[in-house]
């Protein structure tokens, strides 16, 4: 957090483990002292312990944490393409206003690891509902 500029003086942390669907995460927030006003949180993946989302709760914005892992992600994505054969090639883990998303690339299993893949598609899932839309296609 000090990377980012943020200081943690005079705040206490306090930290969570929140399960969910696919998701397990630790939240660790950072609240002053002596009042409840909003502090600051990081979302914690407990296997690796690396962090994945910052949030500032000071401005405001309420974070959504992800009920939806990157697999299920990924099926998700595979079941709403309109083209048939791909593979998940990545998922990547977004937070827009709070509400967190994958990205998730598809492409044709044949050129995985050599040149870009022939067609494939990117789509977006929503981390909470699992509501997928269609970027785009190649």
């Amino acid at each position: 957090m000090s990377d980012r500029g943020w200081s943690t003086d005079s705040m206490n942390p306090a930290t969570t483990l929140r399960p969910g669907g696919g998701v397990t995460t630790y939240v660790v927030t950072w609240a002053g002292q002596g009042f409840d006003a909003p502090g600051m949180s990081v979302l914690v993946n407990p296997s690796s312990g690396t962090v994945f989302a910052f949030v500032d709760e000071r401005e405001g914005v309420q974070l959504t944490a992800p009920s939806i892992g990157a697999a299920e992600a990924g099926k998700l994505a595979l079941a709403a393409s309109p083209t048939a054969g791909l593979v998940v090639l990545s998922t990547n883990l977004q937070f827009d206003l709070g509400q967190p998303s994958w990205t998730v690339s598809l492409g044709s299993a044949d050129t995985i690891g050599s040149a870009p893949p022939t067609h494939g598609a990117v789509l977006t899932v929503d981390a909470v509902t699992g509501a997928t839309t269609v970027g785009e296609t190649y």
